[in-house]
């Protein structure tokens, strides 16, 4: 079942929805046919290491996010290690998915600082292999915390030799979604 449908650029549909659609579109400052993307409401988070809430983190622990579905090519661009607050600066690094795309591991380029506050960010427009939207409400029960726009306030930094953080069509906000946090404090 497919749910939440949001607009998304290249398909076809009625006269009087695409005017309604190109009105909006002229609104937003971009242009171009829309198509319908759902969430697939039987996708999720299956678990994030270190959960959220976790205290006296390793520093040189991985992030392993997993998965219940197999992601879409690049998702991996949608899952950031920020420093201290949702918004804080994007922690360098490396990243490696599973062979069936439902683990993907980040690594820290150096290891992270000693009692320091960190947020794993998902963010709103993760795609499973489909391309239906992630269902983001499995988080909650993982130590999750939904994203509010009030929360992004200074933009994050951008990441180094992998393109800018928190910018781009996955960053959008999808209603009034900007993703998911779970924070941890390393020991």
């Amino acid at each position: 079942m497919v749910r939440g449908a949001f607009l998304k650029q290249g398909s076809h549909m009625s006269m009087h929805s695409a005017i309604v659609a190109l009105g909006a579109l002229v609104a937003a400052g971009c242009a171009g046919p829309m198509e319908v993307v759902g969430i697939d409401d039987a996708s999720g988070v299956l678990s994030v290491t270190p959960a959220g809430g976790s205290q006296g983190v390793d520093p040189s622990q991985p992030v392993v996010v997993r998965f219940n579905k197999s992601m879409m090519r690049g998702m991996e661009m949608l899952v950031l290690l920020h420093e201290r607050t949702v918004d804080g600066p994007v922690v360098v690094g490396s990243y490696a998915w599973s062979a069936d795309r439902r683990t993907l591991t980040f690594t820290a380029a150096t290891r992270l600082s000693p009692r320091s506050q960190y947020v794993v960010h998902l963010a709103p427009d993760l795609r499973v292999g489909s391309g239906e939207r992630l269902n983001h409400s499995a988080c909650v029960g993982l130590g999750g915390r939904p994203v509010a726009g009030s929360m992004m306030t200074s933009g994050a930094m951008p990441r180094a030799g992998m393109g800018a953080g928190m910018m781009g069509k996955g960053w959008s906000p999808v209603g009034d979604s900007h993703g998911m946090m779970f924070v941890f404090v390393t020991s």
